[in-house]
């Protein structure tokens, strides 16, 4: 069954089944956008060292400090200076 083979996966093999499984039904633009996602989650889960833990093995806490350190690396420039072209797009 599938389900008990997405519980041996990691979280970083999990974000890549996923994506591609989606990939099909999405839009171009879509598949742009959730790349770019993916990417940042990506990026987010091997600073907080949760990419290569089995799925089954994180809870809520690890997901909500994913998502803050996603926002925190989308907000940043390539220098690790503040995007201020993306500051203006949430006002």
């Amino acid at each position: 069954m599938e389900i008990d083979f997405l519980r041996e996966m990691t979280f970083s093999e999990v974000l890549e089944f996923s994506f591609k499984k989606k990939l099909p039904d999405w839009e171009k633009k879509s598949r742009s956008d959730y790349k770019s996602t993916k990417k940042y989650f990506l990026e987010a889960s091997i600073m907080l060292g949760i990419d290569n833990r089995k799925i089954v093995e994180l809870r809520c806490p690890h997901y909500i400090t994913l998502l803050e350190k996603a926002a925190a690396i989308r907000r940043l420039g390539a220098k690790g200076t503040i995007n201020i072209a993306n500051i203006y797009l949430h006002f």
